[in-house]
């Protein structure tokens, strides 16, 4: 029985009491991500379909299966997730609708971020030991950060887009120039 909860009143200050919960999902969650304005969470697990719901625990929107990780773009319209399939992919947040699908990886995608400038970059850590940063609107691979010696389990930007993090199994975390693909420290 493993299972995801969210507390009501997202946004507001929310209450522990267990009648308060509501069920997200059955099966193993790998991911959670709330939208920033507070009204709706996603989340993305092994075996169950992705779900997006709203404050009060009713499911608005049902995208793919077996996501391994989730986020929400800046105005929460759009859902990057990453799969067990190598792939990453783009959503409407709103109707569920798969916007486009990003390639590439040898392995399954642990880690997805969106740029934080609104500047359409979005970039994905994979168990194939690498980083890319791609092009929301064209679905181009812009850049591949090698450098880790094992999976790339969390990947994020810095606020003003010019470095990203990722986190590996390898126990080491890189920053990277989002510009040139350099790691400039581990």
């Amino acid at each position: 029985d493993v299972a995801a909860r969210v507390i009501l009143g997202m946004g507001s200050a929310p209450s522990t009491r267990c009648s308060e919960c509501r069920l997200l999902a059955t099966g193993r969650i790998h991911n959670i991500a709330i939208a920033r304005d507070g009204t709706r969470i996603v989340s993305g697990g092994e075996g169950c379909e992705s779900r997006v719901w709203d404050g009060t625990g009713t499911v608005t929107t049902v995208i793919g299966d077996s996501v391994k990780s989730c986020a929400f773009s800046r105005d929460g319209a759009r859902l990057l997730t990453g799969g067990w399939d190598n792939c990453a992919r783009l959503w409407d947040a709103a109707s569920g609708a798969l916007e486009r699908t990003f390639e590439g990886h040898g392995g399954a995608v642990y880690g997805c971020a969106f740029a934080d400038g609104g500047d359409g970059r979005l970039v994905t850590g994979s168990r194939d030991r690498t980083a890319r940063v791609w092009d929301a609107a064209t679905g181009d691979c812009l850049m591949t950060m090698k450098g880790h010696s094992n999976g790339v389990g969390s990947v994020c930007w810095s606020p003003d887009g010019s470095k990203v993090a990722s986190g590996s199994h390898d126990e080491t975390v890189r920053v990277w120039d989002a510009g040139t693909g350099e790691c400039a420290r581990t």
